[in-house]
């Protein structure tokens, strides 16, 4: 998948491992000109991932903690950020998450 460099980059979690389509998500990244898009995936018990909770436009209205069972969406670790979001990213290492990406 090519991102722009002067626009977009990609950004993976370590631990992330699931199949995904980036073309696909790139494409919905661009036709909802977001400044993040963070890929998800569907579980059947979200119980130890935490949950993403997502609109019917697809649009992120929260997250859950951890210990919320039942079927859902996780965070699966894989996002695509323009460079407009890299002022609320602090410098150095950091781990995105809720605190990153509010509602």
């Amino acid at each position: 998948m090519r991102i722009h460099e002067d626009d977009q980059y990609l950004v993976m979690n370590g631990d992330s491992y699931f199949d995904l389509d980036f073309s696909a998500l790139r494409s919905f990244h661009e036709s909802k000109e977001a400044r993040a898009t963070l890929a998800l995936a569907w579980m059947k018990d979200t119980g130890r991932y935490g949950r993403v909770d997502v609109n019917e436009l697809g649009e992120i209205t929260g997250f859950r903690e951890k210990q919320i069972a039942g079927k859902g969406c996780i965070n699966g670790g894989v996002y695509i950020l323009t460079r407009s979001v890299s002022s609320i990213i602090p410098p150095g290492k950091c781990l995105l998450s809720a605190r990153s990406f509010p509602s």
